[in-house]
């Protein structure tokens, strides 16, 4: 496992974490049951990020990573507190998913040279 691979299972593994606790012990909670469902969604989207980085899949890790950081990422990484740090983990993921897709292309780039 190369080092975007590493850096990006690290950093979804680090969301799911952080969504977990959040879902548990969510200093924000409503009376509604809505914010525990987009919790678990976002959790989900992190476990795939995650499953993308172990299977060495860097468009699956963008796309993922993109998905969590978009809508909510973003969000929270405005926010106080320790949950800033979800935004953090999937910005983490993005740019490990980019890091992946520039060095398999470069790889691909010497083989057609040599």
């Amino acid at each position: 496992m190369s080092g975007s691979y590493a850096l990006g299972s690290a950093a979804a593994g680090a969301a799911t974490i952080l969504w977990l606790v959040f879902l548990f012990w969510n200093p924000y909670r409503q009376t509604d049951s809505q914010g525990a469902v987009i919790s678990v969604i976002m959790c989900v989207i992190s476990l795939l990020a995650l499953g993308a980085a172990l299977l060495e899949a860097p468009v699956a890790m963008l796309l993922f990573g993109g998905v969590a950081l978009v809508p909510v990422g973003l969000y929270l990484l405005l926010t106080p507190g320790i949950f800033a740090f979800i935004g953090v983990a999937d910005i983490v993921v993005v740019l490990a998913g980019i890091w992946a897709l520039w060095a398999r292309y470069r790889r691909s780039t010497s083989e057609m040279v040599d």
